[in-house]
């Protein structure tokens, strides 16, 4: 897996709740390349790439508006996710988005949490050994996410797991993002769309 994966994922999930999202398959591309959705950590949740389908239920219109979102939003922020690459609307990428993240898998190929220490490359051409890497460009930082984008997160929440979010989300949304007590709201929240994933 790759912690870039991982904390774009859960942004997702909090952001568009019931978006279906595929992460991992122990397989090279169509073209016989490595597939990012090959790059994960045995017992891991995530790969190095997201599929990003829509939601259950809905019809191919409103994906594909709700993909267009996702797409629309991710690039935004597109360096500070570590974005690589998004496939959308291109050959086999019609009725999903595929998303992958810097450093990406160069070996081996179908690793799938083997044994074999993988190689990840930078896009400066620079090498990283690690399991789990982290992203190129850092982590995500919430703070520069504007406000009412994050507010929508918390109100989603709120409304979709009042077994687990009780109380006015009014206050959460006073907070800083980078202060303690909203990672606590935020591990919080990771567990619910987890739950509600499951």
């Amino acid at each position: 897996m790759s912690v870039a994966a991982k904390q774009c994922r859960e942004y997702l999930e909090a952001t568009f709740p019931g978006i279906r999202i595929s992460r991992r398959s122990c397989r090279d591309t169509v073209g016989g390349s490595i597939s990012q959705h090959s790059a994960y950590e045995a017992g891991e949740y995530d790969s190095n790439a997201l599929d990003i389908m829509g939601v259950e239920g809905g019809n191919w219109a409103e994906n594909v508006a709700l993909i267009h979102r996702v797409v629309g939003d991710l690039n935004q922020w597109r360096d500070r996710w570590s974005i690589r690459l998004i496939l959308w609307q291109v050959p086999d990428h019609f009725g999903h988005a595929h998303i992958d993240f810097w450093p990406t898998l160069i070996y081996p190929h179908k690793w799938c949490g083997g044994p074999t220490d993988p190689t990840w490359k930078l896009s400066n051409g620079a090498t990283v050994y690690d399991r789990i890497p982290e992203p190129e460009n850092g982590r995500f930082d919430w703070s520069i996410m504007p406000r009412q984008q994050w507010e929508q997160m918390i109100d989603a929440l709120f409304e979709g797991r009042p077994d687990m979010f009780r109380g006015d989300p009014d206050y959460w949304k006073t907070l800083d993002p980078n202060s303690p007590e909203w990672a606590d709201f935020f591990a919080a929240m990771v567990k619910a769309i987890s739950l509600t994933n499951e």
